[in-house]
């Protein structure tokens, strides 16, 4: 069975951007209608905030980011092999 590798997302929905200068590019960039029309941050929320809440949910079970990542990398893997 042949394998066919995806098209490179980021470029085709046209998200071939360097990277941000500085923190208020990168959230300007988050920000909706900047990036994708909902953005992935809202209109007041904080990027500091949301990463400090994300890494006591980790500490509180007791994982670490590079487990979490593992296991997308898992996912991510047994999809593109059924696709």
């Amino acid at each position: 069975m042949k394998t066919t590798t995806p098209p490179n997302r980021s470029r085709r929905h046209g998200f071939d951007l360097p990277p941000p200068a500085n923190d208020d590019e990168l959230m300007r960039r988050l920000r909706p209608r900047a990036s994708s029309h909902l953005g992935l941050l809202g209109a007041t929320e904080s990027l500091a905030e949301i990463l400090k809440n994300d890494a006591d949910c980790l500490e509180r079970l007791e994982l670490t980011r590079s487990e979490i990542a593992e296991r997308f990398s898992d996912i991510q893997q047994r999809a593109m092999r059924k696709w």
